[in-house]
């Protein structure tokens, strides 16, 4: 049971304190990591038993631990982790889905050593650096979901007024966003919920219609249950930036 909880609270675990005793806030959801939860995904599936999509939730929630919280948002957020990644398996055949049931085919997906590395370096070259990144990956993105990207750039300097990068994005109608960015490179502490307010507050005197908050660290608990809270505003953490590199080609950045 120690091992557990002290694998779990570095997944940012709802824990409370009274009286110098720790309990679990079941009120409050578990901070998830989504690239954590493909690579346990991937154990299950090399057990060589075939799964349903309920029976791999189930042994996901055990391991994670939203089993044993009342809100459903950590439940939703593990479901759509998985349904992403076994839509994404089988589509590149890596698994195989009959009746029902998904099996695994071949090994081909990039594991966690890998997204270590690209974590690192990120991390080692420095802010600057990964506003740059951060700015090269949104537009790359949005190019590739088809939008028309009439601006990208880094803000740079003491002066940004809370906001790193600035996109301004097209899409087929006509329909045009603003975009304000964040980008935090850190190595070890979480990106806390005072630090995503502010930005916030940023965006909104900037006069953005979207936000992002671009980490390669985590999430707050607190953090990502405003994220969650506010509808055009989103937060992505390591394992989110690692799969959107991934997605755009930009891992050897």
């Amino acid at each position: 049971m120690l091992k557990f909880l002290a694998y779990q609270s570095t997944l940012c675990l709802p824990f409370s304190r009274i009286c110098n005793s720790y309990f679990l806030n079941k009120d409050m959801p578990i901070y998830i990591r989504g690239y954590e939860v493909k690579e346990f995904v991937k154990e299950i599936l090399k057990d060589n038993i075939p799964y349903t999509k309920k029976e791999i939730f189930a042994r996901c929630e055990q391991e994670f631990g939203t089993d044993k919280t009342v809100t459903n948002k950590d439940d939703n957020r593990l479901r759509a982790y998985i349904g992403e990644f076994l839509t994404n398996c089988e589509k590149k055949g890596i698994v195989t889905l009959s009746e029902g049931r998904y099996h695994l085919s071949e090994e081909t997906e990039t594991n966690v050593d890998e997204y270590d590395t690209f974590i690192k370096s990120l991390n080692e070259k420095g802010g600057e650096n990964f506003e740059r990144f951060g700015a090269l990956l949104l537009k790359k993105f949005y190019e590739k979901s088809g939008l028309t990207v009439d601006q990208c750039c880094v803000t740079g300097g003491s002066d940004d007024g809370g906001v790193d990068i600035i996109v301004r994005t097209t899409d087929k109608l006509g329909f045009k966003e603003f975009i304000c960015v964040q980008a935090k490179a850190r190595r070890n502490s979480h990106v806390t919920l005072k630090e995503v307010r502010e930005f916030i507050g940023a965006m909104h005197t900037q006069g953005g219609t979207r936000g992002i908050y671009l980490t390669t660290s985590v999430f707050h608990a607190d953090a990502w249950e405003l994220l969650q809270s506010v509808p055009n505003v989103t937060g992505i953490d390591g394992g989110i930036l690692y799969s959107l590199a991934k997605e755009c080609k930009l891992l050897k950045v």
